[in-house]
């Protein structure tokens, strides 16, 4: 028998256990389906939803986020599945979090 160790991902709040063909399957599973690690902030962070505001930017260019409310959502098979997401003013942007709360918005807007 061997024994391995592995790390359980930031995100991911429960493990599954499967058996099968003599076989242990252990699957790591965030709370919630739309979480993941965010490296910008190093916490958990969730996937906006229609109407959630969020912070959106691109690939190459963090530096030039933007904060808005989110119109669209698009999973793009020509880019590898890859997930776009648009703000209120209609760009589509590669990345977006949504905010934890309205209340760490009016937070940042006030200083």
């Amino acid at each position: 028998m061997r024994i391995n160790n592995y790390t359980i991902p930031v995100e991911c709040r429960h493990i599954s256990v499967e058996a099968s063909n003599n076989r242990l399957i252990i699957i790591f599973e965030p709370e919630c389906a739309g979480d993941f690690h965010c490296i910008e902030t190093d916490h958990v962070e969730s996937v906006p939803t229609t109407g959630d505001l969020a912070i959106f930017w691109e690939e190459n260019d963090s530096r030039s986020a933007i904060i808005a409310r989110m119109d669209d959502y698009n999973v793009d098979d020509d880019i590898d599945g890859k997930a776009l997401f648009q703000a209120a003013n209609g760009i589509w942007y590669e990345h977006a979090m949504r905010f934890r709360s309205d209340e760490q918005y009016n937070k940042i807007t006030q200083k």
